[in-house]
Formats: structure tokens, sequence, C-alpha cells
């Protein structure tokens, strides 16, 4: 096994120890065994592993527990390193599972071209498990690659939504997230959203 430097950077942060991404670069990918293996031993929401490419960078993700397909803030943190420990230079390309990914310096960050991932329809069979641990028929359900997202009628009745973790769980590998339109206010009369956020489970 060769001698591997990692990087914690914390990024979307504004102060150390709070960011969890860890970033390591290769010469050569390792078996997919072993950076499971490794993203598993750092328990962190993701790993990123980058090795250039002749053209920029070839750029993988790994949770403790599987390869996802897009991870915004490890990215950033990959490109991070890449400028603070390696001298990249200009706008940085990652290729990626879900195609390229560019990111720039911009005014003292980076700033991440991000893909657009259209909605998907819910399965019926996932819809009707989805239906199940709702307090109410959602007005609309869909999901992308790592999340179902569903809109409820009212604000109130997210606030008050207790989640059946366990149930949610059995979503694996996708997360939920649950949102409906907030209550205009005198200080705030534009209508916004809120969400609530249950993460896959590991």
């Amino acid at each position: 096994m060769p001698t591997l430097t990692m990087y914690q950077v914390d990024a979307f942060a504004e102060r150390a120890f709070q960011g969890n991404p860890a970033v390591l670069l290769l010469e050569e990918w390792l078996s997919e065994q072993v950076m499971q293996a490794i993203a598993n031993e750092n328990n962190l929401a993701e790993t990123a592993f980058v090795r250039a490419n002749g053209k920029g960078w070839d750029l993988r993700w790994f949770t403790p527990v599987h390869e996802v397909d897009f991870c915004g803030h490890a990215t950033l943190a990959a490109a991070h390193v890449l400028a603070t420990e390696y001298n990249g230079q200009g706008e940085m390309a990652f290729a990626t599972r879900v195609g390229e990914l560019r990111v720039s310096r911009w005014e003292g960050g980076y700033q991440l071209d991000l893909p657009c991932f259209p909605p998907q329809p819910v399965e019926e069979e996932l819809n009707s498990a989805l239906q199940a641990i709702l307090p109410q028929r959602p007005v609309a359900s869909f999901r992308n690659f790592e999340n179902l997202f569903v809109e409820l009628a009212d604000e109130t009745t997210v606030r008050s939504f207790v989640p059946d973790l366990l149930r949610i769980g059995r979503f694996h590998p996708l997360g939920l997230v649950i949102t409906a339109p907030g209550q205009p206010t005198i200080s705030s009369p534009v209508t916004s959203c809120l969400g609530r956020a249950f993460p896959r489970i590991r």
C-alpha cells in the first residue's frame, strides 16, 4: 500500500473544524475496495479522490458506505487543495460520473459551475412508501439521483412532521426532503419555501 497524503478541508464553513470533506490526490486509482475502506475509516460525509488525467483532473467521491455521483462541497475542497498545495492556476476541470465540473477562483473563494439535474417522477411503489410515512397526501413528489423531494400543502405540516428515521432509512441510498410554501409576513411579503432534510442513513 503506497503512502498517501490526505487533506481535510473545512468547506462550506466559516471556522476551522466545522467542514468535513477529505481529499486524497492519487497518481493512479486505488481499487474501489480500498477507496471505500479509506472513506469508511474517515467516517466523513465524503472523501474525494483526485488524479491528473492530462487535461485536468478525474474526481470520485465516496461516503462511508458507497460511491456517490455528485458532491459539491468535496469538489470545492479538492479545488482548494489543488490551488493552495499544488499551485493550481485558473479554471480547474474535473471529469466525474455526471460529466465535467469546472471550478474557478472567485473573490477570495471558489465558484463551481453546477450541473443541472432535472427532477424525475417518483416510481409508483416508492411513492406509495412515501405516502405511508407522511401526515398528508403530497402535493407533488419527485427525485434526483440522491434525494426524494416531497411538497406538502402548508408550512405547519412541515414544521410538525416527526420523522420515522427507521422507515426513512429504507429509502437508502436516497435521502428525503420535505418542503412547503412559507407564509408571507409583514417584514417578508414574498412567499418563501420551508424545507427539512433527512439525509441518507449510514
